[in-house]
């Protein structure tokens, strides 16, 4: 489970033109992209959209939309469960968006899409070295891996996978 959605803080009501929406995007590509679809879908709608791009991490964002300096930000439900609300028993949509109301936040639909990790490597040294599956990755313990800060943070990222498949790497 780890499709995006639009996380957002309970809106005062009024009409759009008089409602002003503050997006916000962590500090990479695709969620700029996706803040940017938020602004373009509220204005479209009426609304006066303000976007911090790259306002920074998860935790800051979430931060700021906790303490109402944003109103809306594009995430994913395995960041929600596991970096932002820290509950493994949260299985589904249903429990997802009980634990966030208790916190006076809503969560969007499905975006339609998944945010799945997968880890690459170039065909060439793949064949050359035998690796065709994770586990191989072990009897290369001298690979250099590149991921993005969060992967290597991730209870679920980088130490998850390593613990998994008893990689000796050092990354």
């Amino acid at each position: 489970m780890n499709a995006a959605f639009i996380v957002l803080s309970i809106l005062s009501a009024g009409q759009p033109a008089d409602v002003k929406i503050t997006v916000a995007s962590k500090a990479f590509t695709e969620s700029v992209i996706l803040g940017e679809i938020v602004k373009q879908a509220a204005e479209h709608a009426g609304f006066k959209v303000d976007h911090k791009e790259q306002l920074g991490g998860t935790g800051f964002v979430f931060d700021n939309l906790e303490n109402g300096s944003i109103d809306i930000y594009p995430d994913y439900t395995g960041t929600i469960v596991k970096d932002i609300l820290k509950d493994d028993s949260l299985k589904d949509l249903a429990s997802i968006r009980k634990a966030l109301a208790k916190r006076g936040l809503r969560i969007s639909e499905p975006l339609g899409f998944d945010n799945s990790y997968e880890i690459g490597m170039q065909e060439d040294v793949a064949k050359r070295l035998g690796i065709r599956k994770i586990s191989d990755l072990k009897r290369h313990p001298r690979l250099a891996f590149g991921f993005a800060n969060e992967f290597l943070d991730r209870r679920d990222g980088w130490p998850g996978l390593k613990q998994a498949y008893v990689l000796p790497h050092n990354n």
